[in-house]
């Protein structure tokens, strides 16, 4: 969709920003939120790509051509793009999380859909000519602000901070960031003065897994403004050109953690910057329309 110029600065004052989306249907209660958070973005050099997950049925195709019609109700002042990525039902693993609070066990996707959606986005921004990827969660609409703060921070990788959902945060019902940093880091190995061998199955341990504990850990977390060489949610994340010609989405080989974390912790081991600005609350939507 081309509309017309912003009557805002000059879009080539600004380094053009590829705003990428991953959704699908069970994140349709946060789209209405979502387009008008897209629309208030104080940034006028962007375009908006949607990567939608789509499981070969009719719910699928009603939902993909609601959002189509739903962004065609909006003038807009950049360029609307959508993407789709296909996934059998029996295809999407799950996996069992128990809920202590209500007594029962519950059912929650696994990261497979949203890895497929990242992968294709990532493809789709190398080969244009933006500088800047900003992953946006599909229930996470971003701040007005979001790319003029995220940028201040002139890190390789810069995040908001986003919050654990209140009924999954087994330690404070009222929502823990999802920040996390390193127990250890393969340089402090030098100290110990193990045995080169011994040396060297940490640091493959540590590639493959990483020692990571949450930021919540930390006694001081909640009088620092920023933490640096670190991992968080991907919630909300402005990430540099550079950093997606060296670094892709993937599952790590011992499913430790997410797909997000792991992005982190390989953005640390090829030398790239990752901030999060503990300070810029990043709304997460709930399906009941709780923002937490």
């Amino acid at each position: 969709m081309n509309t017309p110029t912003s009557t805002l600065a000059p879009a080539t004052e600004q380094p053009k920003v590829f705003v990428g989306i991953c959704t699908g249907l069970s994140k349709a209660y946060a789209n209405h939120y979502m387009v008008a958070a897209l629309k208030n973005l104080d940034w006028t050099n962007m375009e908006i790509h949607w990567a939608i997950t789509h499981f070969g049925d009719t719910a699928s195709d009603v939902y993909i051509e609601n959002l189509k019609q739903l962004m065609d109700t909006v003038k807009w002042n950049c360029n609307i793009h959508f993407h789709t990525t296909h996934l059998k039902p029996n295809e999407y693993e799950h996996v069992r999380l128990e809920d202590t609070n209500n007594k029962e066990t519950k059912i929650v996707h696994c990261y497979d859909p949203v890895v497929r959606n990242l992968r294709l986005l990532r493809g789709k921004f190398l080969d244009g000519d933006c500088t800047y990827f900003l992953e946006v969660g599909g229930d996470n609409p971003p701040p007005r602000n979001s790319v003029k703060r995220l940028m201040k921070l002139d890190a390789d990788a810069a995040f908001g901070t986003c919050y654990q959902r209140p009924e999954r945060d087994l330690i404070d019902s009222r929502g823990n960031p999802l920040v996390w940093c390193y127990s250890w880091h393969p340089k402090d190995l030098n100290k110990y003065g193990l045995e080169p061998e011994l040396q060297e199955q940490f640091k493959l341990a540590y590639v493959n897994c990483a020692f990571l504990m949450p930021l919540r850990a930390r006694k001081d977390w909640r009088r620092l403004k920023y933490l640096r060489n670190c991992a968080s949610g991907t919630g909300l994340v402005l990430i540099k050109r550079r950093v997606l010609e060296r670094v892709g989405w993937r599952m790590p080989p011992s499913r430790y953690f997410s797909e997000d974390l792991y992005f982190c912790h390989q953005c640390n081991l090829h030398g790239f910057s990752t901030v999060v600005d503990l300070r810029f609350h990043v709304p997460h939507m709930h399906d009941n329309g709780e923002v937490f």
